[in-house]
This record gives C-alpha cells, sequence and structure tokens, in this order.
C-alpha cells in the first residue's frame, strides 16, 4: 500500500517552472501566490496521487490544484494540527503548511513526501508570501 502512495506522487506536472527574469529578486519574484502556485505546488505538490482533486490515494487530502489551493489553505485549520490554520496571513511560524515543508513541529513527514524538499530559494518565497499576508 505504501509503495502505492509513494509511486502515484512521483508523476511529473503538466506545468513548467516559469524562469526568474534576469536582474530580479528571485524570492520577490516568487513571494506571490500565482508564482508560488505555478513554481511550487503545480510542480511538486499538486500531482496525481498526491495533493490534486479526487485523485489521491489518501483519505481527507489537501486539494492543491489551480483555482482551489487557496481556498483550502489560507485561514483553514489543518487536519493533522486543527489547533493551527494551514496558512496564518502574516505568521509563517504558526501556519502549518510552512511548517511541514520544513519539516519542524509536524505530524507526519516533511513535505513533498516522498520527493526531494524544497530548496531554500523555494522555502524562503514561501515564508515571505505568508509573512507578507498571504495575499492571492
Amino acid at each position: 500500500m505504501l509503495h502505492l502512495v509513494l509511486s502515484g506522487c512521483e508523476h511529473l506536472a503538466l506545468t513548467e517552472p516559469q524562469p526568474i527574469p534576469p536582474g530580479s529578486n528571485e524570492v520577490d519574484t516568487l513571494a506571490t501566490f500565482s508564482a508560488i502556485q505555478r513554481n511550487i505546488l503545480n510542480t511538486k505538490c499538486a500531482l496525481s496521487g498526491c495533493h490534486v482533486g479526487g485523485s489521491s490515494q489518501l483519505p481527507g487530502v489537501l486539494d492543491l490544484s489551480d483555482g482551489v489551493a487557496y481556498q483550502n489553505l489560507v485561514n483553514v485549520p489543518s487536519i493533522e494540527k486543527p489547533e493551527l490554520n494551514r496558512i496564518e496571513p502574516g505568521q509563517p511560524d504558526s501556519s502549518y503548511l510552512f511548517l511541514k515543508i520544513v519539516g519542524t513541529n509536524i505530524v507526519g513527514q516533511r513535505m513533498p513526501f516522498g520527493r526531494d524538499p524544497l530548496t531554500q530559494r523555494e522555502i524562503d518565497a514561501v515564508r515571505k508570501w505568508i509573512s507578507g499576508a498571504a495575499n492571492n
């Protein structure tokens, strides 16, 4: 069963990350929800068998697909730690999704599960987006 879950997350996403414009601050460029959706959620999380629609093999899994991710994240209590919102605007260290991607004070495994962790640049972008009020 575990093999099925892990192998389901290994499919490549259809959305390619967008290149960072020359001369721009990479973290600033990535620290918007649209950039996080396109460059992180679509390519590392919202994959077949993981955090996408009804294709997940796990019950109660968070859907991070285009069009629904924001409403499923911001000011929504996490399932694993209901005392924390998945994203608490302005407070990355009180946002369960952020804790899951850095692997700190969590239930279960660091995300993305069975894949390489996010790069420091990606983690910094998510932190900056949450710190800046987590706007859509």
